[in-house]
């Protein structure tokens, strides 16, 4: 829930930003909820169900940084491994 209202703002906020630091910042807060997310002696938070739903909604945000900039990468490595072409088959291009 948290990624879907998060996405909404992304094009407007993080575009201007470059990729690799968008990479790492995922990078690190995906670290940060993996740290909240296990249940580690170091935060005390073996019972604790707030770190983990805490967790999540950092795993939902960071999400967005990685898959929404390489989606047109994908397209583009799929269109090019199996010689798609827009505009040539209209089924394909449904």
């Amino acid at each position: 829930m948290v990624g879907l209202i998060l996405i909404l703002f992304f094009p407007a906020v993080i575009e201007a930003g470059p990729r690799k630091l968008k990479f790492i910042m995922s990078f690190l807060g995906f670290g940060a909820a993996g740290l909240l997310l296990g249940p580690t002696e170091f935060l005390d938070q073996n019972h604790v169900l707030l770190y983990r739903f805490i967790s999540f909604a950092l795993i939902g945000v960071f999400q967005i940084f990685i898959f929404i900039p390489v989606i047109p990468e994908i397209i583009e490595r799929i269109q090019y491994a199996y010689s798609i072409q827009e505009g040539k088959d209209e089924m394909i291009d449904m």
